[in-house]
């Protein structure tokens, strides 16, 4: 998760206003939801803190639509690999890699 902290002000900046980010960012406090930059604080803050709260824990992943992020993107990515290797009977010998 480090680096998609890193990557966090690139996509708010990209995402902030999109439709598709928007139940993301409705989840958070409202005082936090004010501007990208409060957003990535309080961000920052929660995961300095070890903070286990459902609306981060959205972010981070769980159900968060693929390409929001490049941490999303990979875990996107190594789960359709997962899905074509075990759905083609040459490259089932790497599922376990997955």
């Amino acid at each position: 998760f480090p680096y998609a902290l890193k990557a966090l002000p690139d996509v708010l900046a990209q995402k902030w206003d999109h439709p598709e980010f928007e139940p993301y960012r409705s989840a958070f406090p409202p005082e936090y939801r004010t501007s990208p930059e409060q957003f990535n604080a309080h961000v920052g803050d929660l995961t300095a803190r070890d903070v286990k709260i459902a609306y981060l824990k959205n972010l981070q992943g769980k159900s968060v639509p693929c390409g929001t992020s490049t941490f999303l993107r990979a875990r996107c990515w190594s789960r359709k690999m997962a899905n074509n290797i075990r759905h083609n009977s040459n490259l089932r010998s790497l599922a376990h890699l997955f």
